[in-house]
């Protein structure tokens, strides 16, 4: 079944909405492109079409989970993307400017002041190994980075 990103987008810096399938539980793939034109780094973002990602890790402590979980999908996406790709444009990134891009995407996508800046504590203490696992943590059918 094919889905758009259940929240309206906000801001300007999301060109596309999300659309996706699901793969297997918890895990789906983009349907065609999503692009954010990010400020922080003066590029524009291309999650590619193909690309198989797991939203938002948020833990399964109780309340903590149903406060945040399915808050910033289109954000987490981009996250996982730009942890997978660790650049852009051929340039890379570092962590801190991965999440700082992730917390921007947030704000684009309406999430509140609160819940963005759990989220964002949350990839700033735990996302260290995705961050190390890169491109073996997602995958994509298209093998190369592929921005905009």
């Amino acid at each position: 079944m094919i889905m758009p990103s259940g929240y309206p987008l906000i801001g300007d810096a999301w060109l596309d909405r999300l659309v996706t399938e699901a793969v297997r539980p918890g895990w789906s793939r983009t349907v065609r492109p999503a692009r954010f034109v990010s400020q922080r780094i003066d590029r524009t973002i291309r999650i590619p079409s193909g690309f198989e990602f797991d939203w938002d890790s948020v833990p399964r402590i109780p309340g903590l989970h149903a406060w945040l979980k399915g808050r910033a999908e289109q954000s987490a996406a981009l996250h996982d993307w730009l942890y997978h790709a660790q650049a852009v444009d051929h340039l890379p990134i570092t962590r801190r400017t991965a999440d700082r891009i992730f917390l921007d995407a947030m704000v684009e996508e309406g999430v509140s002041r609160r819940h963005r800046w759990a989220i964002y504590a949350g990839v700033r203490v735990g996302g260290w190994a995705a961050w190390r696992r890169g491109p073996r943590h997602t995958r994509t059918n298209k093998g190369s980075l592929d921005v905009g």
